[in-house]
């Protein structure tokens, strides 16, 4: 469906009237949205709405359907009209006009309208045979604003339905399901002119098409539908073809629309088109793509889930009509429950705009609206929207409906999880969800304390429908020791204002919470508490929420810290799990930081980065695919902290923790690699500084644990406790770490004096000037943190400073001492732990590094022949010496001979490992063979001046190699049997060339120019 018509005297009469359901353009609106998602009261139909056309201030609909009713009544209700299968309203009252007309007849249904250039005839086509009494064969032409059947329109029997129509001023191209027109083959293509008269334009697709659109000045034609095929070539669902010959401009070949996806709408602006997709099964593109108008190649392409039925352009937006239920992929929303319409700005697609009225499946096939069409003034215009539904934004209204310029009546939702923290004397912070209106993304927030109705303060947030971030205000003007309660109120641009949200109360600190403040001032970017009652998460640092999925316990166990009353969260070990809803971009650069308690034995992990998302009804967890910078817990109780880089990397803690008691973890990377504490202690360290980079968020409590992290437990779900989860931007300190674990109650760690056991299984082995070294790993009372490797070319030496080689993380078990000098090396290992306790040296491992020899390089001989020469069964009497071509074949025969000398170059002790005869083949037509062609030593005596056929040498049985020279003017390699040619080297080296075959090949002599004649190439080896 096009277009953007020319506004027209009788457009701009309407527009300077005041329209019902209208009003002037509101700023209010979400940016780049022209149309308010509260609907318009529009008159309905009892069925379906196939098509919408629209012209001077009259929109047009088609579909199946037998009668019309005002908003707001049932079918049959009081008002019902008939109308079948057509009808015309005035498109900004939505009132029925009394153009009436009676589509009737084969199956009884109108697929697609367009009305021309001029706005004097509206054409429509489906399957049927009358309209108003008049014969019309799934094609028709009405004149307007008259609204009479254009009987002098007659392009003649249309053998099947009629789906897609765009009309130019002296062209009418139409596409379908249909074999014939006028009893001419068409293949569902064909062009008209205005009175019908077939044109021969006649493109040929091998399945139906369904849409069509011609744009503007550009000078072809656009189709989508189901074909594979365009004119005889591969392109499927979309291709641009010629207005006059039909022939193909571009195709789309090897699935550019994927095998499962059929084109069903597309439109255009100035400078691209556009399209709306319709898949099934897997792998399917069901969303929408803009294309450039110069080139044709796709500019940008989005991946949502759920069939694309019609598009249309308005000002610099793309709004679309579909049922989709998943745009994860788009940065928008996740699996979930269908939406109907959309808008979308045509440079940024992605992230959708915030425009949300809803529609539902409704009958049919249930896919909801189908067919979209606007007004075309410029401003108070109107967007109509016909379809399946049943329903618009929750009231009943039957398979039409339109949305004006607002503002809407529409006002935003409650917000909630509203808390509120004292983090600091005097100063209480309140956090709530942002809510959601149906088509305002910036909404202001009133924070009401103690019950006043003047707020305390205003604050501004966005938020989309699917993308509902923390909002917070700090209230500075708190009394310490004074109790307050607060509530909070949304209101959009015009003025609605939302319903109040629950109170919730608090007394203000009177002293600084040590250990929240001290998180807070080391630059914790997330941090939940996780002691809040409700159903959420509030950030106590920053603005990133988490939401619980399953049924965590939020704020139901004693919490971590000493002398806080912030309680804990309870996981159940089974589905539950605490997540950040919006994606971010994974940090390179992290600590990740967290309270548990637990006495489990199956695991579990107790926090990680990951892109899944659940769906938004709940009913699937949307386990990520990419995750990592977790800390999970093996059946033991040993702790796992692990990054994935193309592999595994993890560090593993030596002691367990499931004793039901509090335990402190923090796991961070950063330009020194990964280092895991535990109790204020490091446990483990490596050199990794690399981790996955797929946006996703933070979780607690579980998530995908697959097989490829080892020591996987027997639960990705974590059974206990867990509190006071942070996050930040860098790697933090020993220093810091222990001040939060000292600042917790904890106290500070014990010194840890016990050294690390003895390495043993010390081995060395020798590889060039490289010594391999291995041992087993020690152990520790709190962790190995590294290896020393020491070495002497004593035996019995003492490791020292002076002898310490490198030093290796804790995770290694070998090391690689290269390029070394001839001599014997002894080497000794030796564990440390963090506290740089060293452990017992390893008994000594020794390798020798012997005197480097001198390789004996290879030998390459390159001959080209002294003489060479072919003989001819056709002329047996003749030599042929002197040509610059010879030739081989059976029957009639040719043979041909090269002679070689190698003579003294051959070097003496050395082994032919290798022979190589390189041919060409000359460039006649008749120089390539498909037979195969054997090359032999020759028995006999010859020379290039005097041997014929008649006086041809014989040619030894041993095969030394062949060749098949498909191919002409062509170089061709054969590998030779060294051995054989090997005794030949002791003389001339004499090789002939013969075939059983008839079909000749020929090549180039040692007449030819130096790239094309033969060449002997010999390689020897010690």
């Amino acid at each position: 469906m096009r277009k953007s018509l020319a506004a027209l005297l009788a457009v701009a009469a309407l527009a300077a009237t005041t329209l019902a359901g209208t009003a002037t353009p509101a700023s209010a609106i979400s940016p780049g949205v022209a149309f308010s998602a509260t609907d318009l009261p529009t008159w309905q139909t009892n069925g379906i709405v196939w098509a919408l056309a629209q012209s001077n201030g009259i929109v047009y609909a088609g579909g199946t359907f037998t009668a019309i009713r005002p908003p707001g009544t049932t079918a049959g209700g009081t008002g019902t009209r008939s109308a079948v299968n057509f009808a015309a309203f005035d498109a900004y009252t939505g009132n029925p006009t009394n153009c009436n007309l009676s589509v009737t007849g084969g199956s009884g249904t109108v697929r697609a309208m367009d009305v021309s250039p001029d706005g004097r005839t509206l054409y429509i086509g489906g399957s049927f045979s009358s309209v108003n009494g008049v014969n019309a064969s799934s094609i028709a032409a009405i004149n307007l604003p008259g609204c009479t059947v254009k009987t002098s329109f007659n392009p003649g029997g249309v053998s099947a339905t009629v789906r897609a129509i765009d009309a130019t001023s002296d062209t009418v191209y139409f596409g379908g399901d249909f074999r014939t027109v006028r009893n001419t083959p068409r293949e569902r293509l064909a062009a008209v002119t205005p009175t019908g008269a077939l044109l021969p334009w006649a493109p040929s697709a091998d399945l139906p098409i369904r849409a069509l659109h011609v744009p503007p000045a550009k000078n072809v034609v656009i189709a989508g539908g189901d074909f594979t095929t365009m004119n005889g070539t591969d392109s499927k669902s979309l291709a641009v073809l010629d207005p006059v010959s039909g022939s193909n401009i571009r195709t789309y070949p090897n699935f550019f629309i994927p095998r499962t996806s059929v084109v069903k709408s597309i439109t255009s602006d100035a400078t691209s088109f556009y399209i709306g997709n319709e898949g099934t099964g897997g792998g399917v593109f069901d969303g929408r793509a803009r294309l450039d108008l110069g080139t044709y190649d796709q500019v940008w392409r989005d991946t949502c889930l759920g069939a694309t039925q019609a598009v249309s352009i308005y000002q610099h937006s793309l709004y679309a009509a579909h049922h989709s239920h998943d745009c994860g992929s788009m940065g928008s929303f996740t699996d979930g429950s269908r939406i109907h319409l959309s808008a979308q700005d045509v440079d940024n697609p992605s992230p959708m705009m915030q425009w949300n009225p809803l529609t539902n499946d409704g009958q049919g096939e249930g896919i909801g609206p189908r067919t979209l069409a606007h007004t075309t003034t410029g401003s108070n215009d109107v967007l109509w929207v016909g379809g399946e539904f049943t329903t618009t934004n929750g009231k009943a209204q039957q398979s039409l409906t339109r949305f004006g310029p607002g503002p809407g009546t529409a006002g935003p939702g409650t917000p909630r999880f509203v808390s509120v923290e004292s983090r600091a004397v005097g100063q209480n912070t309140i956090r709530w969800q942002t809510a959601t209106d149906p088509d305002d993304s910036e909404l202001t927030y009133s924070i009401y304390r103690n019950g006043s109705s003047t707020p305390l303060r205003t604050v501004a947030a966005s938020s989309l429908w699917w993308n509902l971030p923390q909002a917070s205000f700090t209230d500075t003007t708190a009394t310490p020791g004074v109790s307050y309660s607060y509530r909070v109120r949304a209101n959009d641009p015009d003025g609605h204002a939302g319903p109040l949200s629950a109170q919730v109360q608090i007394t203000t600190a009177t002293t600084a919470q040590a250990y929240s403040s001290r998180v807070r001032a080391d630059g914790a970017e997330t941090y939940w508490r996780l002691g809040d009652s409700f159903a959420a998460a509030p950030d106590s640092a920053g603005d990133r929420m988490g939401l619980p999925y399953g049924s965590p316990v939020m704020g139901s166990a004693a919490g971590a810290l000493a002398g806080d009353a912030n309680r804990a969260t309870s996981f159940d070990g089974v589905d539950d799990f605490v997540y950040g809803p919006q994606r971010v971009t994974p940090p390179k650069v992290f600590s990740a930081e967290a309270w548990f308690r637990t006495d489990t034995t199956t695991g579990g992990k107790i926090f990680g980065f990951g892109n899944g998302q659940p769906r938004r009804n709940n009913t699937s967890p949307g386990l990520s695919s990419s995750y990592d910078r977790h800390v999970y817990m093996n059946n033991a109780g040993n702790l796992i902290f692990g990054v994935w880089n193309g592999s595994a990397q993890t560090l593993v803690s030596p002691a367990t923790y499931n004793d039901d008691a509090w335990h402190h973890v923090v796991a961070t990377q950063g330009p020194n690699g990964m280092v895991l504490y535990v109790d204020g202690v490091q446990v483990g360290a490596n050199e990794v500084t690399t981790n996955e980079s797929v946006a996703g968020s933070w979780r607690i409590g579980g998530d995908q644990l697959g097989s490829t992290w080892p020591q996987m437990p027997r639960s990705r779900y974590f059974k206990g406790s867990v509190d006071e989860f942070a996050v930040y931007p860098t790697a933090l300190s020993q220093a810091t770490v222990q001040a939060h674990y000292t600042a917790a109650g904890g106290g500070a760690p014990a010194p840890d004096s016990t050294p690390p056991s003895a390495v043993g299984g010390a081995t060395a082995s020798l590889s060039g000037t490289t010594v391999n070294l291995g041992w087993t790993a020690a152990t520790d009372n709190v962790g190995v943190t590294g290896y020393r490797v020491h070495r002497s070319t004593v035996e019995d030496f003492t490791p020292s400073a002076g002898t310490l080689r490198a030093t290796v993380p804790g995770t290694a078990l070998s090391y690689e001492d290269r390029e070394l000098a001839p001599g014997t090396y002894h080497y000794r290992i030796v564990a440390v732990d963090a506290a740089e306790n060293s452990g017992p040296a390893s008994a000594p491992a020794s390798a020798t590094v012997p005197t480097a020899e001198v390789p004996v390089q290879p030998v390459t001989l390159t001959l080209t022949p002294s003489e060479d020469t072919y003989v001819n069964q056709a002329a047996p009497n003749s030599a042929f010496g002197s040509p610059v071509t010879m030739a081989s074949r059976g029957n009639l025969g040719y043979t041909s001979y090269l002679r070689f000398l190698p003579g003294t170059e051959v070097p003496d002790g050395m082994r032919l490992q290798s022979a190589t005869l390189r041919l060409y083949t000359t460039t006649e037509s008749i120089a390539g063979s498909v037979d195969q062609h054997t090359i032999h030593s020759v028995t006999g005596s010859w020379s290039e001046a005097a041997t014929s056929w008649n006086t041809r040498p014989a040619l030894a049985s041993t095969l030394l190699g062949s060749i098949a020279p498909t191919a002409v003017n062509s170089a061709y390699t054969i590998n030779l049997d060294p051995e054989a040619v090997s005794a030949l080297l002791a003389g001339p080296v004499n090789l002939g060339i013969t075939s059983t075959g008839t079909d000749n090949a020929w090549f180039y002599t040692r007449e030819a120019s130096s790239t094309r004649r033969p060449v002997l190439t010999l390689v020897f080896a010690p």
